[in-house]
């Protein structure tokens, strides 16, 4: 976890560049679900003694399970921390095998002000998973988004987003079972943020 820290503080940084001193920095919180799904590619992978060569599998649909906070910095940008926890299922060999992450995100987003409620907006942002089914290290990812946000009032809005996270370490495995393996996950979210 001693990356994480400078990657966050990077974040930070990047973020108070963008802010005006005319607007008014708020909290903002929030969390939601997503219809999601993983992607594994292992050179080899084990499971139950059998072993699989050049193994690439995408999971069937699952769920990510999101909370948030962070700090609205303009109306514009947003600096947020994400932990989410994803659960899907993967076909390994004709059997079940459940597959479990929890990931930390430090990102930044950028939400377009078209005059009207609802805002297009971009959102990117790098931290660290770790499988819940094996003994792998964290592995550093990069995420990129794109949603709306439509702003039910000052204080409440409500989101929808296709995100994909890309794993960057040779070796993550979201089942836990691979050998030099590669993951990736893709959802699509909904929820709520507030802002204090």
């Amino acid at each position: 976890m001693t990356l994480f820290r400078p990657v966050f503080a990077l974040c930070a940084g990047l973020a108070l560049t963008a802010c005006s001193s005319a607007d008014r920095p708020q909290l903002i919180v929030g969390g939601g679900l997503a219809l999601g799904m993983a992607m594994e590619k292992a050179e080899e992978l084990v499971d139950q003694g059998a072993t699989l060569r050049d193994f690439s599998e995408n999971s069937d649909a699952g769920y990510v399970a999101r909370v948030h906070g962070g700090v609205q910095m303009t109306r514009g940008w947003a600096a947020i921390v994400e932990l989410e926890y994803t659960d899907v299922t993967f076909d390994l060999n004709g059997e079940e095998a459940d597959a479990t992450e929890v990931s930390t995100f430090a990102s930044l987003r950028y939400a377009l002000d078209v005059g009207l409620p609802v805002r297009p907006y971009v959102k990117a942002g790098a931290g660290y998973a770790r499988s819940l089914e094996g003994s792998e290290d964290d592995s550093f990812g990069l995420k990129g988004a794109v949603g709306l946000q439509l702003d039910l009032s000052e204080a409440a809005a409500i989101y929808g987003e296709v995100q994909y996270v890309e794993y960057l370490a040779p070796s993550y495995s979201i089942t836990g079972v691979g050998v030099e393996s590669e993951s990736a996950t893709v959802g699509v979210h909904g929820g709520v943020e507030l802002k204090f």
